[in-house]
């Protein structure tokens, strides 16, 4: 968790924000029947949290 970035925002916040995303995502991926593969699944979800944490 980038601490500077997420100053003065709870913890618990952004992890739920943070899992609440992660579950859209793979809602998607499995009512569009699975359009990307399961590893350039994972390689994304694992940008995105590096990238908004």
């Amino acid at each position: 968790m980038n601490e500077e970035r997420n100053r003065g925002l709870n913890k618990e916040v952004v992890v739920r924000y943070a899992a609440s995303a992660v579950v859209g995502i793979m809602e998607w991926w499995f009512m569009n029947e699975k359009p990307l593969p399961p590893v350039e699944m994972a390689e994304q979800i694992g940008m995105l949290l590096d990238r908004k944490l």
